[in-house]
Protein backbone atom coordinates (compact mmCIF):
# COMPACT_ATOMS: atom_id res chain seq x y z
CA UNK A 1 0.00 0.00 0.00
CA UNK A 2 1.74 3.32 -1.34
CA UNK A 3 1.68 6.02 1.34
CA UNK A 4 -0.90 8.99 0.73
CA UNK A 5 -0.11 12.51 -0.35
CA UNK A 6 -0.75 14.02 3.10
CA UNK A 7 1.31 11.19 4.67
CA UNK A 8 4.29 12.02 2.55
CA UNK A 9 4.02 15.44 3.74
CA UNK A 10 4.52 14.77 7.40
CA UNK A 11 8.10 14.45 8.47
CA UNK A 12 9.99 13.67 11.76
CA UNK A 13 11.01 16.31 13.81
CA UNK A 14 14.13 15.70 15.59
CA UNK A 15 14.50 16.44 19.53
CA UNK A 16 15.33 19.85 19.92
CA UNK A 17 18.75 20.58 22.35
CA UNK A 18 17.93 21.27 25.45
CA UNK A 19 18.68 25.28 25.93
CA UNK A 20 21.81 26.28 28.22
CA UNK A 21 21.56 26.97 31.79
CA UNK A 22 21.11 30.47 32.37
CA UNK A 23 24.17 32.08 33.76
CA UNK A 24 23.62 34.37 36.95
CA UNK A 25 24.63 37.86 36.45
CA UNK A 26 27.10 39.42 38.34
CA UNK A 27 26.10 42.10 40.84
CA UNK A 28 29.33 44.23 39.38
CA UNK A 29 28.01 44.03 35.94
CA UNK A 30 24.35 45.08 36.66
CA UNK A 31 23.20 49.05 36.08
CA UNK A 32 20.62 50.08 37.91
CA UNK A 33 20.07 53.67 40.16
CA UNK A 34 21.86 52.39 42.69
CA UNK A 35 25.29 52.97 40.73
CA UNK A 36 24.21 55.73 38.99
CA UNK A 37 24.42 58.01 42.27
CA UNK A 38 27.93 57.99 41.98
CA UNK A 39 30.02 61.06 41.61
CA UNK A 40 31.60 59.86 38.48
CA UNK A 41 28.13 59.35 37.12
CA UNK A 42 26.66 62.71 38.14
CA UNK A 43 29.48 64.24 36.57
CA UNK A 44 29.33 62.61 33.38
CA UNK A 45 25.65 63.15 33.38
CA UNK A 46 26.14 66.88 33.90
CA UNK A 47 29.21 67.04 31.07
CA UNK A 48 26.18 65.17 28.99
CA UNK A 49 23.42 68.02 29.21
CA UNK A 50 25.65 71.10 29.06
CA UNK A 51 27.02 69.47 25.77
CA UNK A 52 23.27 68.72 24.63
CA UNK A 53 22.13 72.07 25.87
CA UNK A 54 25.52 73.82 23.99
CA UNK A 55 24.98 71.72 20.73
CA UNK A 56 21.44 72.97 20.51
CA UNK A 57 22.71 76.38 21.01
CA UNK A 58 25.21 76.18 18.81
CA UNK A 59 22.24 75.11 16.10
CA UNK A 60 20.48 78.22 16.50
CA UNK A 61 22.81 80.68 16.77
CA UNK A 62 23.90 79.01 13.31
CA UNK A 63 20.29 79.63 12.15
CA UNK A 64 19.41 82.73 13.06
CA UNK A 65 23.26 83.63 11.14
CA UNK A 66 22.61 81.81 8.06
CA UNK A 67 18.66 83.35 8.09
CA UNK A 68 19.85 87.45 8.68
CA UNK A 69 23.11 87.33 6.14
CA UNK A 70 24.25 90.43 5.08
CA UNK A 71 26.63 91.73 2.28
CA UNK A 72 29.18 92.27 4.90
CA UNK A 73 29.18 89.20 6.05
CA UNK A 74 29.68 87.86 2.61
CA UNK A 75 32.12 89.81 1.96
CA UNK A 76 33.89 88.59 4.91
CA UNK A 77 33.41 84.92 3.88
CA UNK A 78 34.95 86.10 0.08
CA UNK A 79 37.91 87.45 1.77
CA UNK A 80 38.60 84.77 4.16
CA UNK A 81 38.35 81.93 0.99
CA UNK A 82 41.01 84.73 -0.93
CA UNK A 83 43.20 84.22 1.75
CA UNK A 84 43.36 80.79 1.62
CA UNK A 85 44.32 80.64 -1.25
Amino acid sequence: MSPTPTEERSTVRAPRAPRPARRSVDPARRLDLRRLRGPVAVLALVALAVGTVGAALGTVVAGRLAETATVGESRLSRSASSVRR
